[in-house]
């Protein structure tokens, strides 16, 4: 009927490989990382095809995400997103379907609570290089690319000036995440000043929802350890 050549299709994994499978790639054994926030259990094939429309044989590295997919949807219809989706964070990588540059993702916010009620809820945030889990689930910066299983994270104090630039990046785009989904308002990099035994002046961002009423509920701090 010739629909091949009006037609998409998308084919893309939900979690990695059960890790009683290995597979051979080059010479190197991957083994799968199902039900893990890894390396091996986020990272998954994404496949494309569409005869005419996207570039055939094209290998793009850019980070996508499941939000991702309704924009992208749209982008290729050349529709908007319905306003009844409300608030969407996606980004459409439509524009890389067909060799363009688009507007490419720099970070992609991420959780696995696959039991809720039952687990302990896994957030993070990562680049194509470095991965900050917030701090309920363990605080702990990588870098993916030296340290794909997650075995050595980074200590504060052998970060590098860039890298410390990168982890308050990825800290203030968990905190944005955070206060969206409680509703409770969250100081975004507090500075304080002027300390003394009973006072302080606490300066930072506010992030919350549109819906949050911000009250002042006082700051504990500690002249201590600052």
């Amino acid at each position: 009927l010739g629909i091949e050549n009006n037609t998409v299709i998308i084919y893309v994994g939900d979690n990695g490989t059960s890790s009683q499978i290995s597979s051979v790639f080059e010479g190197d054994v991957f083994t799968g990382g199902k039900s893990q926030t890894t390396f091996f259990g986020t990272h998954v094939p994404l496949l494309v095809w569409g005869p005419g429309k996207v570039s055939a044989g094209a290998v793009n590295n850019d980070i996508v995400d499941f939000t991702d997919f309704l924009p992208t949807l749209a982008g290729i219809s050349n529709i908007t997103v319905p306003p009844s989706f409300g608030t969407v964070d996606g980004v459409s990588f439509a524009p890389q379907l067909t060799g363009q540059t688009g507007t490419p993702r720099d970070w992609s916010y991420d959780y696995f609570d696959p039991h809720p009620g039952q687990t302990k809820t896994k957030r993070w945030v990562q680049t194509k290089t470095y991965k900050l889990y917030d701090s309920a689930t363990s605080g702990a910066f990588y870098n993916l690319i030296n340290d794909p299983l997650e075995q050595y994270p980074i200590p504060n104090a052998v970060l590098t000036y860039a890298e410390d630039s990168i982890k308050q990046l990825l800290k203030n785009v968990l905190y944005g995440y955070l206060a969206s989904e409680s509703g409770v308002p969250v100081l975004v990099n507090p500075v304080v000043s002027d300390i003394s035994d009973t006072s302080a002046i606490l300066g930072a961002t506010i992030t919350s929802d549109n819906a949050s009423q911000i009250r002042s509920r006082g700051v504990v701090y500690d002249t201590h350890s600052g």
